[in-house]
């Protein structure tokens, strides 16, 4: 079964849903970015190869905080039993402020 983090409260959508299966790594963008945090995806079985979330500026460029925020997620999301495949997430929650969240 396939397990999803939905995420509420984005200011360009009500609500998104977020695959966790095949999610490989979490990282900031490159080239380095303050302001983007990525999710890649292993293969193609979930339509889904980045995510890219856009967010307020870190203080640099190795601030980990946003990377860690949804590693944390995604772990929650896979700690949920598998009768309870959806995870919600509060964006407001984030340690800065996530402006959007596009699925590519």
């Amino acid at each position: 079964m396939v397990k999803f983090i939905k995420v509420n409260d984005i200011p360009t959508y009500e609500v998104l849903i977020i695959p966790i299966a095949e999610m490989v790594k979490i990282e900031a963008a490159n080239p380095p970015s303050t302001t983007v945090t990525q999710v890649r995806y292993g293969t193609s079985n979930t339509g889904i190869n980045i995510i890219t979330i856009t967010h307020a500026p870190m203080a640099s460029t190795s601030d980990t905080a946003m990377i860690d925020w949804v590693t944390k997620q995604f772990i929650a999301a896979n700690q949920r039993p598998w009768s309870e495949p959806m995870y919600n997430v509060s964006a407001s929650d984030a340690p800065y402020s996530i402006s959007n969240i596009v699925l590519s």
